[in-house]
């Protein structure tokens, strides 16, 4: 069990400096590997099938002093997943919520990086044979099949399927037309984009403590190593989960990175969906670290407001390449390395907590000016006297809602570093 203090401390991670920890329980999930691969393609839109899902955002009910902010245009759900898991080889059904096009425009499906790259070379166009459809027409579709390189070339790391609307300019028409259209185009990104993500059976990471003050997380490879099982793909629309707390009228916004640790990114957000970090604390705020004398994390996540509090499971430990800058929010755990859970923390400044990188698992980072802003406004309140960590009065987590991210390339930037 941890101490009262609430954190176990391991003076031999980083020198005796201050370590994010907190306890949690039981079983695995799986590890996905990195390196994406390629695929981009464009899609006919001739043929109507069943109207779509609503949006995907997920608000709570609103409140007198709050409401959640309404998605505009551009967030909405276009493409939505049928189902959450797809098999090997199996199609990939999604739907369409048509988009409204001017009459040059046709779509596509492209697939990107989480900077919004297009991974490989556009495929050959087809052309919109029918007048553009209206908001409330949908189409049914299949990934696999626009996509084969899904199934052909399996992505080693989660990727995204963005809907483009591209506009072509006038030009001389070729018979037969090319492969790769080389006219001039403009192009626009609408909605937001589905994670794709490869499911592989992982490698269980462990704690190597052979250097006094230089611990490290390594792989033990198993005798078939080689043999990694890939089992298919979860597809899910890219969602924001707002925080919304006591500390001011703007939430924490959070954008999930699974390209760099897929399954806890996944966990992340199924607990924020289904309530588990409503009315929880920030209950260990550490504004000076031992480092560089600047701020070290803020944590939460625990519903007992101890440092004891679990979700009821353990996930194994991803080799995220995130780094721990200011604003990302990474897993906090025990002394073993596959023992975080739900338990999470946010990074105050990179002097502090470059250390963490390569023995915690980053997931997530904080998007805009206002987040950056209340989670310094949370660093900077009163500890109780006596106390390295905890805070006078914690504050709580209020509400907690998702609502569909923007298309890639309208992200907002990850949270500003502060400037003192």
């Amino acid at each position: 069990m941890t101490s009262p203090a609430s954190f176990i401390r391991f003076g031999s991670l980083a020198r005796g400096a201050n370590v994010v920890a907190g306890r949690s329980r039981v079983a695995r999930a799986a590890r996905i590997g990195l390196v994406l691969a390629t695929a981009t393609v464009i899609l006919a839109t001739h043929a109507r099938a069943q109207p779509a899902p609503a949006s995907a955002a997920t608000p709570p009910a609103a409140s007198a002093d709050t409401t959640p902010p309404s998605p505009d245009a551009r967030t909405l759900t276009t493409l939505a997943p049928d189902r959450l898991y797809h098999g090997v080889n199996r199609p990939i059904r999604v739907t369409l919520r048509m988009p409204t096009l001017e009459s040059s425009e046709r779509l596509r499906v492209v697939l990107l990086d989480a900077r919004g790259v297009r991974i490989g070379e556009p495929s050959r166009d087809v052309t919109i044979s029918a007048q553009p459809l209206g908001k409330s027409d949908a189409l049914k579709l299949d990934l696999a099949a626009l996509l084969p390189a899904l199934w052909g070339k399996p992505l080693r790391n989660a990727a995204y399927v963005q809907l483009e609307a591209v506009k072509q300019t006038d030009a001389p028409a070729s018979d037969p037309p090319p492969a790769i259209s080389n006219e001039p185009q403009s192009t626009r990104r609408i909605g937001a984009p589905l994670v794709i993500e490869p499911l592989r059976s992982p490698l269980r990471a462990e704690l190597d403590e052979r250097v006094p003050g230089a611990p490290r997380i390594h792989f033990p490879k198993p005798a078939q190593a080689e043999i990694i099982a890939f089992t298919g793909y979860r597809v899910y629309v890219d969602e924001r989960i707002n925080l919304l707390t006591d500390a001011g009228a703007s939430p924490v916004r959070i954008r999930l990175r699974p390209d760099c640790a897929p399954n806890t990114a996944w966990n992340f957000r199924s607990l924020a969906a289904g309530g588990f970090y409503d009315d929880v604390i920030f209950h260990r705020v550490v504004p000076v670290g031992r480092v560089a004398g600047k701020g070290f994390v803020i944590q939460g996540g625990d519903p007992t407001g101890t440092g004891e509090g679990t979700p009821g499971y353990e996930l194994p430990f991803e080799p995220s390449t995130l780094a721990h800058d200011f604003g990302v929010v990474s897993m906090a755990r025990d002394k073993g390395p596959n023992t975080g859970g739900a338990q999470f923390f946010i990074c105050l400044s990179r002097e502090e907590t470059a250390r963490l990188d390569g023995l915690y698992v980053a997931f997530a980072q904080i998007e805009g000016d206002d987040s950056a802003r209340i989670v310094r406004a949370i660093a900077a309140g009163p500890l109780l006297p006596g106390d390295a960590d905890r805070p006078e009065k914690p504050v709580r987590i209020t509400r907690v809602w998702l609502e569909p991210a923007p298309p890639l390339n309208e992200a907002p930037a990850p949270a500003p570093v502060p400037t003192r």
